[in-house]
């Protein structure tokens, strides 16, 4: 690293890395999107200069071999985060790869384990760390403001249109509500809670035969007695939000992603 700035490689030209990580980068002091890659080199160089982006790869492993390159934001579809995770952190870079992580406890663990052997930080795209909302509720409730709390309500759920060939619909790279939605409302209820869960119960349902859940209903058992519901679905209007009951209040947060939004 030079001057105190991490240079990123965008990896893939997912309109998350384009729309979202580009933008934050470019606010930064201290963060700096130098390349992307892609499996096609003309997507890839296109991307590139449509973004002003310096440099731009044919393939993933090319990348890779980067020496003026820090780190590598993995924006790939689910199935692929944990192969092209650790191809990254034996490749010696760090890694910020979108969520879910992966989609195994098994494929997590290699991950974690790749980059603990190459002495590289491996950091999951959740953001609801610094989400200043779920900061306080998490604070209200370990100061024991709201009493012992019983039971959590956490959804993602927005109406998809257009599914055919989108990622969130493919069975083979890991798509589903759960994966690409309700991930946030399971880390958001065990960001709150400071503790992970003892037991897990889910039914999903599947409207179009797409070989994904298009809607999914969970529930996370805490040790501590907290029963958490989870949803999400891509057959609803869009909510996000977290209800946290307890014996003494209640705390809810209409707009997860609304940082300007209430806290009630």
């Amino acid at each position: 690293m030079s001057k105190n700035i991490v240079r990123y490689g965008l990896m893939s030209t997912a309109s998350i890395g384009l729309s979202a990580h580009l933008p934050a980068s470019r606010e930064s002091k201290n963060s700096e999107i130098v390349s992307v890659s892609s499996r096609d080199p003309i997507k890839a160089e296109s991307t590139a200069k449509e973004h002003s982006i310096e440099r731009w790869y044919g393939s993933y492993g090319e990348q890779l071999k980067d020496p003026d390159m820090d780190a590598v934001i993995n924006s790939l579809p689910n199935s692929m985060h944990c192969d092209w995770t650790i191809k990254a952190a034996e490749a010696g870079k760090h890694i910020l790869c979108e969520k879910p992580l992966a989609v195994t406890a098994e494929e997590c663990q290699r991950m974690i384990d790749a980059a603990n052997a190459n002495n590289v930080i491996l950091v999951e795209g959740f953001t609801h760390r610094w989400n200043p909302h779920l900061r306080k509720a998490r604070d209200l409730i370990s100061k024991g403001e709201i009493g012992r709390v019983s039971t959590i309500d956490a959804s993602l759920c927005s109406t998809a249109s257009d599914p055919e060939g989108k990622i969130s619909f493919s069975r083979e790279l890991a798509g589903g509500s759960l994966w690409f939605m309700g991930c946030y409302a399971v880390y958001a209820a065990r960001f709150v809670m400071m503790e992970e869960p003892v037991r897990v119960h889910g039914v999903a349902y599947d409207s179009g035969n797409w070989g994904v859940d298009t809607t999914f209903s969970g529930i996370m058992e805490f040790d501590s007695g907290t029963i958490a519901n989870i949803s999400s679905s891509f057959e609803q209007p869009f909510r996000c939000q977290i209800s946290i009951d307890g014996s003494k209040g209640r705390i809810e947060i209409p707009g997860m992603f609304d940082d300007s939004g209430p806290i009630i």
